[in-house]
């Protein structure tokens, strides 16, 4: 806390609702930092539901922390404050004391479904323990991952176009499920001197689930050396 009374000085303590106030705020200050960490509408303890009953807890909300009270479980949060009066000494009747509390019912103040659980510090501890491990020890093939679109690298030598058209029937290592796929290729010439290897155009076409059609025309008679990378992607 950044406030403190100090009360063990002698000579009569001057108590006002100055001094009140200065001692509540240092702890309200405080405890609206923490719930603005915990971030709003978490359960910080309790909030059980068993058999459709929830125990007593406590939950953030609008950066305050907020006694929760136990009932049966409906669709709502209600925040309800009730304010208790006590006559001051002009003999008014003022209201003082401000209690606030969350409880489901109607009007709801935010759905029910939109409280989540805070687990322990040394929970997250341990998830993020088992999270580096599991990266650390990470041996899934790239292919494997669950919907990984990339399904298939590969590289076929072409050589030299053995005339205007070529035609190379590219067979595929795996059996894709269905023809709905993609090819993402790059024709990659390997004479030293690219400008034997550019003078051409390609396509892809004819798809099956065992194998696709690469269709090269060239455009000069000078002897390419060729080779078509690919990679086989589903949307």
């Amino acid at each position: 806390m950044n406030k403190r009374v100090k009360l063990d000085n002698l000579g009569g303590f001057p108590l006002t609702q100055d001094t009140l106030k200065f001692m509540q705020e240092s702890y309200r200050d405080a405890f609206k930092a923490i719930a603005s960490l915990l971030g709003d509408k978490v359960i910080v303890t309790g909030v059980v539901n068993v058999a459709g009953v929830l125990s007593n807890g406590w939950i953030t909300y609008q950066g305050e922390l907020i006694p929760f009270v136990g009932g049966a479980a409906t669709a709502g949060v209600v925040i309800q404050e009730t304010a208790t009066s006590e006559v001051y000494e002009d003999l008014v009747n003022k209201e003082v004391y401000f209690t606030k509390v969350a409880f489901c019912g109607a009007p709801a103040t935010f759905p029910f479904a939109d409280l989540k659980p805070l687990d322990t510090i040394s929970g997250l501890n341990d998830a993020i323990a088992d999270l580096v491990d599991g990266l650390a020890n990470h041996v899934h093939a790239w292919s494997t991952i669950t919907n990984n679109p990339f399904k298939e690298f590969g590289s076929v030598d072409i050589g030299n176009i053995p005339a205007s058209d070529g035609f190379y029937t590219i067979a595929l290592a795996t059996a894709q499920p269905d023809t709905n796929y993609k090819v993402i290729g790059t024709l990659r010439g390997k004479n030293s001197n690219l400008d034997f290897d550019n003078d051409v155009s390609w396509v892809v076409g004819k798809f099956t689930t065992n194998q696709f059609e690469l269709a090269i025309r060239e455009y000069a008679a000078a002897a390419q050396n060729l080779a078509f990378d690919y990679i086989i992607i589903h949307p």
